[in-house]
């Protein structure tokens, strides 16, 4: 697959060097994935960090563009998104569900916003979502991330800590995950948007025996030491990364 993405690079006017660059904002994801099933004919893809699989979604059109070419693994922690993401993927027969998380323990505590707060959440991104989704996609480990988004967008007088509450979740490590549902290890995507934890989630991924393809992960929310080790850490395993657009990071191997 390395080919391939060189050779998709390529055609759309890029060229891959061995260092962090930037590209426009451009579905430069999607065009990738488009490629790989082309060389590759099947594609394992995990998602960690699916909430509803629909709303502002980066992979949802794809996987249910190519249904007999694709199996992936959606992983949500929330068991109140569940339901919504079962609806999303209902007619892909090779779509497979984990409530929980990934990290290095058995056990994560997650902060989100209250359930019962989520009507009275108010943002002007995700326009026409359902009320939950907004507040639910800022689930974190990262509390005062989530603290922070309660003191930017509840309408209301409820203070800003007392909107957060902690959920606990089972967690695992990726390759035991796959390894206990017998998914295939040979991952062509890891797809990542953990609200300001995206590095240790990827820290628990065990790159280093999985090396997935591609991995995309959102980069935004890392202060810069942390998104400086990230990178340090996957260009060891042998990823270029590019930040293809204002939130989020590619990382390709290319050998």
């Amino acid at each position: 697959m390395p080919n391939i993405i060189k050779q998709l690079a390529n055609r759309m006017g890029y060229e891959l060097k061995r260092k962090y660059g930037t590209l426009p904002p451009l579905d430069f994801l999607e065009t990738l994935l488009l490629g790989a099933v082309a060389a590759e004919g099947k594609l394992n893809i995990v998602q960690v960090g699916a909430n509803d699989g629909s709303y502002s979604d980066p992979i949802h059109r794809f996987l249910m563009g190519h249904v007999q070419r694709t199996e992936v693994l959606l992983i949500e922690p929330q068991p109140e998104i569940i339901t919504y993401l079962e609806a999303a993927y209902v007619d892909h027969p090779r779509a497979s569900i984990y409530n929980g998380a990934i990290g290095a323990g058995e056990r994560l505590v997650l902060y989100r916003i209250k359930p019962e707060l989520w009507e009275s959440f108010r943002v002007s991104y995700h326009k026409g979502a359902p009320a939950y989704r907004a507040p639910s996609g800022l689930t974190s480990g990262n509390q005062a991330h989530v603290v922070a988004a309660a003191a930017k967008y509840l309408e209301g007088k409820v203070p800003a800590e007392d909107a957060v509450e902690e959920l606990q979740v089972p967690c695992s490590q990726l390759k035991p995950l796959l390894e206990a549902r017998n998914f295939p290890m040979d991952i062509h995507l890891l797809q990542v948007d953990a609200e300001g934890v995206d590095d240790e989630v990827l820290y628990a991924c065990n790159i280093d025996a999985l090396h997935p393809a591609i991995i995309n992960f959102e980069s935004k929310h890392l202060g810069e030491a942390r998104k400086t080790a990230l990178e340090a850490y996957l260009s060891s395993q042998g990823y270029t990364l590019y930040q293809w657009n204002k939130t989020d990071t590619v990382a390709l191997r290319l050998s």
